[in-house]
């Protein structure tokens, strides 16, 4: 009685340890948006962000330099925030927050419990014919996901196309 018990409780740990294993390889996608097309996610694990587009059935995966949770950079109406640069041919440039702040600056900032913030800014730009990731980060102050950004974080960014 006592070892079929036991090999119960085996069993059912066996059984709960398969099942996780299963889940840990689901998309974890933390974020969405469409612009200029594209059908864009933020695909997250533990240790890193990647971004996967999808535009005409060619879907292509950028891995990103910032930590999770990654976000889109949106306005207070939540659309994603986005600047067009046509002097560097870019229609859309947009930016992912990711490596969350610590709770000292939350307090230091004082920020909102529920608001997402980010120390770290990656950008995404969307040409004519393609999308690709800035290899640089921007690092400094914070930014938060529904507050939008400065024009000139997103200007940052288009200048180093030169």
């Amino acid at each position: 009685m006592v070892l079929a018990t036991r090999l119960i409780r085996a069993n059912c740990l066996l059984l709960v340890l398969l099942c996780s294993g299963c889940q840990a390889d689901e998309k974890n996608i933390s974020d969405e948006a469409t612009i200029e097309g594209y059908e864009l996610q933020i695909v997250a694990d533990k240790t890193s962000c990647k971004l996967v587009s999808n535009k005409a059935g060619e879907k292509k995966t950028i891995s990103l330099n910032i930590k999770p949770p990654c976000h889109f950079v949106r306005r207070d109406n939540g659309e994603t925030q986005q600047h067009a640069y046509p002097d560097k041919s870019i229609q859309a440039l947009v930016l992912i927050i990711g490596t969350p702040i610590s709770e000292e600056k939350r307090q230091k900032w004082n920020l909102e419990k529920g608001l997402i913030c980010g120390e770290q800014r990656q950008a995404i730009f969307i040409t004519a014919n393609k999308i690709d990731a800035s290899e640089s980060i921007l690092e400094g102050g914070i930014a938060c996901k529904d507050k939008g950004a400065d024009e000139k974080d997103f200007a940052f960014f288009a200048q180093q196309l030169e």
